[in-house]
């Protein structure tokens, strides 16, 4: 196997990489050459604690 670090496809991955806190990464290749890379980032919220009455989880009956 030989080494391609400086095949640009190389740069962009490590690249791609360092952006990404949360998300992903599909690298395609075709006869042992990268073709194509895609990056997908998804942006996370911190959720807030949200509190019900007691009774409000009490009183919930499913439909039959």
């Amino acid at each position: 196997m030989s080494r391609h670090n400086d095949h640009p496809g190389v740069e962009l991955i490590l690249q791609a990489l360092e952006e990404i806190e949360y998300g992903s990464l599909v690298i395609t290749i075709h006869d042992s050459k990268i073709t194509q890379v895609e990056k997908t980032v998804k942006s996370r919220f911190p959720l807030e604690s949200k509190t019900f009455p007691a009774e409000a989880h009490s009183t919930f009956s499913p439909k039959k």
